[in-house]
């Protein structure tokens, strides 16, 4: 990068930012314009070229120049989010979403918001947090969500009292909470409920601080009305005048007349001129329609048409009722599409907690299940064994008298029972065993071994093979414990039912799922016997993702299919 540049870009946004202080708006446009022409045609890069069109933006919003504002705060949030300029970035979407608020883009407004607040909470950034809590009570007080926008306020007042505190942000806050609770109390008033009403007019009362004139223009404004509604007069004439003599000091008269008509229009109004009132409010409502600013228009002609039907005007009022209705048409658009989204969303979440919630549910029953099947075990496996070695002294005993092949076969039979009892112990105590998920990369051919090594351990009878073919390279990403304890528990239940000498084991990798296929040939009825050990295997699989399948043979014997999600399409997930 050049030397130069070095010293340009950062003395062109310092010489921008002084002219912002001395509400030089021509010089500010003029030298961040050329700002964001050095940082392009030098590619100075994303943090620079996004430094320098998110002051070119707060510049041209300061014009009221909401087109290209808008553009260049947009620009810069993607370069400062890519670049990992978190702050930077949410001061840009900050400016995104006032643009839409005032421009009636609700549902754009509130993404702006939303997606801003979380970067900012994610940064612990405080004031950021509460002064776009702000912007979305504004967004809920368009859409009349009343109760939704003190909400927001209350928790944007708390964050502006944290340390660094932010006073004027403060001010604004709690001003903007005392309008909130007046207007809820309007609404209560008509629906009859007098003593709450009152009770938020209290509340309006005691929340509304004391008037700060370093606070923003617009805090001072809306503070003037709110005062006004209190019916304390004199306070809103002298925050009135001090409040023009601010907007003639600004040096942007013009940019900020329409609120300031807006102001002295409430003031008149409530102290008894309506006729002044009146006439200013007009002249708001034709600064606001130069201006683009459909929010504030639409509810400007709203308040004009209750001021003409309190005078008895009702023609007049008839006739703004009508205006209001047209420039609202599109906000009522907004609204729907925001309420849309809003329920969506409200949905959405109490879908993924009802799963949160099922799946909480579905642990614990197993965890119970575990600890019911360990205490089956422990209570079944002292009796068992011992029966066991009493039925073997037995036959012993038997077998060396002559004539007796018949109780010795009988006692073969019991012992052998007995053993299937103490397998199943088995099944049940590997099954409660299970811990919390570990999940790896695993050989499915080398677990198998392994799990055949361990089945051998409890094996009575003829000795068999295990013979695995297909792809023996196959792997899968699964619970490691668990999924040893399947395959142990099906082998055991192949081993126990199968007629050869051997155990058949075929291993595919798929693209998107790899397959165990393990086929037992037994005689027709043997393998129903093996219901309790395989049950607990298809929970298992269950648990880890996959699923295990079973069919009978025409021969006999049954044919398992135990799969799972393949490594590839396992990654792919996007979680």
């Amino acid at each position: 990068m050049p030397q130069d540049l070095h010293r340009a870009l950062p003395d062109l946004l310092q010489a921008t930012e002084a002219a912002l202080r001395r509400k030089d708006l021509s010089q500010a446009a003029a030298w961040s314009r050329e700002a964001v022409h050095v940082a392009r045609s030098q590619h100075a890069g994303d943090v620079a070229l996004g430094t320098a069109c998110l002051t070119a933006a707060r510049v041209r919003y300061a014009s009221f120049d909401y087109a290209e504002s808008y553009g260049l705060a947009l620009e810069a949030s993607k370069l400062l989010g890519r670049s990992g300029k978190i702050r930077l970035e949410v001061q840009a979407m900050h400016i995104c979403c006032v643009i839409c608020i005032e421009t009636g883009e609700l549902v754009t407004a509130m993404d702006h918001a939303r997606r801003a607040l979380q970067q900012a909470r994610a940064v612990g950034d405080h004031g950021s947090q509460a002064v776009l809590l702000h912007k979305q009570a504004v967004v809920f007080e368009l859409m009349e969500e009343q109760e939704a926008a003190m909400r927001c306020l209350v928790e944007a007042v708390e964050l502006f009292q944290r340390p660094p505190r932010r006073p004027a942000d403060e001010f604004f806050a709690r001003t903007h909470l005392a309008a909130a609770c007046l207007a809820h109390a309007e609404k209560l008033s008509l629906q009859g409920d007098e003593a709450q009403a009152g009770a938020e007019r209290e509340r309006a009362v005691a929340v509304l601080p004391a008037v700060d004139y370093n606070a923003d223009l617009a805090a001072i404004s809306a503070w003037i009305v709110v005062k006004a509604k209190l019916g304390e007069l004199e306070s809103a004439r002298r925050g009135a005048l001090g409040y023009l003599k601010l907007i003639r000091r600004s040096g942007s008269t013009r940019h900020h007349l329409a609120h300031a008509l807006l102001t002295l229009g409430e003031y008149h109004i409530h102290n008894g001129r309506p006729d002044k009132g009146v006439k200013r409010l007009q002249r708001a409502i034709g600064k606001l329609r130069l201006g683009s600013n459909r929010s504030q228009l639409a509810l400007t002609e709203q308040r004009l048409t209750t001021v003409y039907a309190a005078a008895g005007q009702y023609a007049q009022a008839l006739t703004w009722l009508r205006q209001a209705r047209r420039d609202r048409s599109r906000m009522e658009t907004e609204q729907n599409k925001l309420r849309g989204r809003m329920a969506a969303l409200e949905r959405e979440v109490e879908r993924r907690r009802a799963e949160q919630q099922e799946t909480l549910m579905h642990t614990q029953r197993l965890a119970v299940v575990g600890r019911l099947m360990a205490d089956i075990y422990n209570a079944l496996a002292g009796p068992i064994t011992d029966v066991h070695h009493a039925l073997e002294t037995c036959a012993r005993e038997v077998g060396n008298e002559r004539n007796s092949p018949r109780l010795t076969a009988t006692l073969g039979r019991v012992i052998q029972r007995v053993d299937e009892a103490s397998g199943l112990a088995r099944q049940l105590k590997m099954f409660s065993y299970r811990a919390a998920p570990q999940s790896m990369v695993v050989e499915l051919n080398e677990a198998l071994r392994e799990a055949w090594q361990g089945v051998a351990l409890w094996r009575r009878g003829a000795e068999r093979r295990l013979v695995v073919c297909g792809d023996l390279r196959a792997q899968v990403r699964v619970d490691v414990q668990r999924l040893a304890v399947l395959l142990r528990i099906l082998l055991i239940e192949a081993d126990k039912v199968a007629r050869t000498d051997a155990v058949s084991v075929c291993l595919t990798a798929g693209a998107d799922t790899t397959r165990l296929q393990l086929v037992v040939e037994a005689p027709s009825g043997a393998a129903a016997e093996a219901g309790v050990g395989v049950t607990l295997c298809e929970e298992i699989a269950q648990e880890m993702g996959g699923r295990l399948c079973r069919a009978p043979l025409a021969s006999g014997g049954v044919d398992f299919h135990l799969e799972f999600p393949s490594i590839a399409a396992d990654a792919a997930v996007d979680w």
